[in-house]
Formats: structure tokens, C-alpha cells, sequence
């Protein structure tokens, strides 16, 4: 399915539809690692559509259908602008349950006492490679990422296992503090 046909039925798409769309997606570019630069334009429009869907309240099923979509697109350095704002990498943030200074103020809930479904782990995992493909080739990514204070986010989840890090999600804490500056 070519993008442009993705993107005008993604901006209409239900959470169902927008699930089938991306996981048709995924599968189709699961191994692309070069993108054609004509499309781009497109791919930096799929990048914004994932994270306004993202925004919203999905199931987990398509919170992690939508991070894998992010994952394949941030192998492009050229398209994650969209990701790479402040906005972007908040909620990419939550996703992976990462609580910024800029956050702790909105949100008192105890992480002790947050335990997760295996789905939901797998949405927290899957957010953190994408904050890690998405820091390691954007220069932007990761200014923003100190100004939001992700890095020290990261430590503290890592060290601190009330935070419930798993063994999974400390190894790529380990590898995304390794990009930060």
C-alpha cells in the first residue's frame, strides 16, 4: 500500500482501521533500512499521524502497533522532525512510562504501585527503542531530550527497581543515555 493512500485513510481512521493500516505497514517495511527520498515528505506526514494517534486514548495493541510504525521510520533521519519536538518526545516518554520533570507536577501516581500486563510491558519496551532510534539520529531529539530531562528519567527507572524496570528496559535506558550529549 503505497503512503499516500495510508495517510488519507489514517487521517479518518477509527483505532481499528488505524491499527490495520500500520500493521500492513509494518509488515511491508519491516527490513527497509534506505527509504526513497521522494516520499520523504510522506514519510515525515506518517510520523505525525502515528504520534496525533498516539495522543489519543488506544488500546495497547495499537499504542505498540504505532511504535513499531515509529521505530521503522526513525531508521530515516530525515523524517523525525515530527518526533523530534518537545510534544513528540513526551509522549513517546509516556509511553515508555518515563515520568519528566516537566511531567511530576501532572501526575502523583506511585509507581510501585503500577503493575503492567505483558501487553502493556511490551508497549513500554517497544517505546523506549524508538526513544533510542529516534535520539541516536536526531541532533534535535536530543536537545530536546536534556530539556525535558529524559536522560535522568532513564537513570532513575533503571536504578530504582520500584520504578519496574524490566532487565529488557534497562538495557535500552543503558543505550539511550549512551547518545545523549
Amino acid at each position: 500500500m503505497d503512503l499516500d493512500s495510508i495517510l488519507s485513510q489514517l487521517n479518518t481512521a477509527d483505532e481499528e482501521e488505524s491499527e490495520k493500516l500500520l500493521l500492513q505497514y509494518n509488515r511491508e517495511n519491516s527490513l527497509t533500512f534506505k527509504f526513497e527520498q521522494r516520499e520523504e515528505t510522506l514519510r515525515s506526514k506518517l510520523c505525525q499521524s502515528v504520534l496525533t494517534v498516539l495522543g489519543r486514548q488506544v488500546r495497547p495493541s495499537c499504542q505498540k502497533t504505532c511504535l513499531e510504525t515509529l521505530r521503522i521510520l526513525s531508521r530515516d533521519k530525515h523524517v523525525l522532525s515530527p518526533v523530534a519536538t518537545r510534544e513528540g518526545m513526551l509522549i513517546l516518554g509516556r509511553m515508555a512510562k518515563l515520568q519528566t520533570g516537566e511531567e511530576a507536577g501532572d501526575n502523583q501516581k506511585n509507581s510501585q504501585g503500577d503493575s503492567r500486563s505483558d501487553e502493556e510491558e511490551r508497549v513500554v519496551v517497544e517505546a523506549l527503542k524508538c526513544l533510542c532510534n529516534v535520539v541516536f539520529n536526531s541532533p534535535a531529539a536530543q536537545q530536546v531530550s536534556v530539556e525535558v530531562e529524559l536522560a535522568q528519567v532513564f537513570v532513575i527507572t533503571c536504578v530504582q527497581p520500584a520504578h519496574g524496570a524490566t532487565r529488557s528496559a534497562c538495557s535500552h535506558c543503558a543505550f539511550f543515555s549512551c547518545c545523549l550529549p
